[in-house]
C-alpha cells in the first residue's frame, strides 16, 4: 500500500467523522421540530374542539 492511498483513506475518514458529527445535531433538530409541529397540531385541535 502506498503512503497516497493512505493519506486518501486517512481524509475520507475524517470526512466521513466530520459528516456524523454535523449529522447527528441535524437529526436532532429536525426530531425535536417533529415534536413540536405534533404538540402544536394536537394543541390547536383540542382548542377547535
Amino acid at each position: 500500500v502506498s503512503t497516497s492511498s493512505l493519506k486518501l483513506f486517512s481524509n475520507q475518514d475524517c470526512a466521513l467523522r466530520t459528516l456524523h458529527v454535523t449529522h447527528f445535531p441535524i437529526k436532532f433538530l429536525f426530531h425535536i421540530t417533529n415534536i413540536m409541529i405534533n404538540i402544536n397540531n394536537t394543541l390547536f385541535s383540542k382548542i377547535k374542539n
